[in-house]
């Protein structure tokens, strides 16, 4: 049915079909690759950015989310730099931000490809309301 080489054979069309396709999936995981660490005071975002000036990012806030663009500036070929030809891409990934955050302008910084963004967290003040009992 299907000649795998020196894979197992599968079980079903949709099993192999599934196979075939396995590298697609691993070229479409978002980019850039983030992570996410929790510090006392909220969380820190580190997202791998090689090759991206900090006039080709922007980062803000907008309906509850973090938003982070990347966008590559046109350059003739030959004003790029050898690692500038490597191709590059525009990309924009999304993070739900928790209530009560704020994310300063001081706190985005880019170095050595590394875009580092603190997202501050403060607790939203509880506020106890007062049950009142009617008599009938």
């Amino acid at each position: 049915m299907f000649n795998m080489g020196i894979y197992r054979q599968p079980t079903s069309i949709m099993e192999g079909l599934l196979t075939m396709f396995e590298p697609l999936r691993l070229l479409s995981r978002p980019y850039p690759a983030l992570s996410i660490q929790k510090k006392d005071s909220g969380y820190s975002v580190a997202a791998e950015v090689p090759g991206f000036s900090a006039r080709e990012i922007e980062v803000f806030e907008q309906g509850g989310y973090l938003i982070i663009k990347g966008f590559s500036e046109e350059k003739p070929e030959s004003e790029m730099e050898h690692n500038e030809r490597v191709i590059r891409r525009t990309f924009e990934r999304r993070l739900r931000l928790p209530n009560g955050s704020t994310v300063n302008e001081e706190d985005v910084v880019l170095k050595n490809g590394i875009l580092t963004i603190n997202i501050s967290v403060t607790e939203p003040e509880r506020k106890v309301l007062t049950v009142t009992e009617e008599k009938e």
